[in-house]
């Protein structure tokens, strides 16, 4: 927790020290600028999951908190990026939607699924049947897959909802009061706090959308309040995760409000140009889906030093994460 504490301070005094310079200006917070955003949050993922393995690898331990962060900016990035097209584009956005998300999403999952399942059933005793009921106790058979079926879900409600009520506000009002019942739901079913302690930053990125416009201009106008704005969030944020040893509340908070800052210090500092963060940010979604086999399968199958095994897993991941990438985006363009 102290870690991400530093990052968000950090943060918060880089955006002091950008706003101090007269020549300061906001930069653009869209899609190309958070394709590298996607990239890290990827990456961290696949250390903090690696961690899990290797937990007496201190360095290591240090990415165990920044895993559900990155979820969260993902969630965030997700519910930013789809009201952010459906604003821009109206009702037209939602035509095909379902298609090409689940297109982009289920061929991908259930490839992996299957193959880990396939595994599974080589390496050791092992009943597919259990796997598939233990989905009703909010376990998945792809290990951590958990966030996919979210993500999944979220985009079906989006779509429904949109259909339903054809008005952006509302459609955030009405996504906000689902994800209330979702998280009753979930928890009511006595499932695991990792299937709904992110999934607000969905909203949140759901709401930013619909103010965005408002907010840039405002605070194009008034540096101070971009200032102000950032240490507020940077405050609540660090006190939430140093708080959070204790309360999952606070904790929740700051997952919500932590992706906030990162549109802030995005606006102020902008972001970096990386040909590597770029390719990693394209294939996030595939790296998220891989390293669920891999992390399990090399460190299962080897005795290699944890640095060996965390290189080997990143490697192994990210290039079967780019082929199912070009591959089904081949399949997809012969249709």
């Amino acid at each position: 927790m102290i870690f991400i504490t530093a990052v968000i301070l950090a943060l918060a005094l880089g955006n002091t020290f950008r706003l101090r310079n007269n020549s300061w200006h906001l930069h653009d917070f869209n899609a190309e600028r958070t394709l590298p955003l996607r990239g890290i949050a990827a990456i961290i993922i696949v250390l903090c999951h690696v961690a899990r393995n290797v937990p007496d690898v201190p360095v290591l331990n240090q990415a165990l908190p920044c895993g559900s962060l990155a979820v969260s900016l993902f969630f965030f990035l997700s519910g930013y990026g789809l009201m952010i097209s459906y604003i821009n584009k109206g009702d037209g956005y939602l035509d095909g939607f379902l298609r090409r998300r689940f297109v982009k999403m289920l061929p991908t999952y259930l490839t992996a699924a299957i193959g880990f399942e396939i595994y599974q059933l080589i390496t050791r005793p092992h009943n597919p049947i259990a796997s598939i009921a233990a989905i009703a106790h909010g376990s998945t058979i792809l290990p951590d897959s958990w966030f996919i079926i979210v993500i999944m879900l979220y985009y079906l409600l989006f779509y429904v909802i949109a259909r339903l009520v054809h008005n952006s506000r509302n459609v955030v009002i009405a996504l906000w009061v689902a994800s209330a019942f979702y998280i009753i739901t979930i928890h009511s079913l006595g499932w695991g706090s990792y299937w709904y302690k992110t999934v607000c930053a969905i909203n949140i990125g759901f709401t930013y959308a619909l103010v965005e416009k408002r907010l840039k201009e405002h605070f194009a106008n008034h540096r101070s309040s971009l200032l102000a704005a950032t240490w507020l969030l940077a405050i609540v944020s660090a006190s939430s995760f140093l708080s959070g040893f204790t309360s999952h509340s606070f904790q929740i908070v700051g997952h919500m409000l932590t992706p906030l800052l990162v549109v802030l210090a995005v606006y102020v500092m902008g972001m970096c140009r990386s040909r590597v963060l770029n390719f990693l940010g394209t294939i996030s979604y595939e790296i998220y889906v891989m390293q669920c086999i891999w992390r399990h399968k090399l460190f299962v199958t080897s005795s290699l030093h944890w640095s060996v095994y965390l290189i080997s897993t990143l490697a192994v991941t990210i290039f079967t994460a780019w082929l199912l990438n070009r591959v089904f985006k081949k399949l997809y363009t012969l249709r």
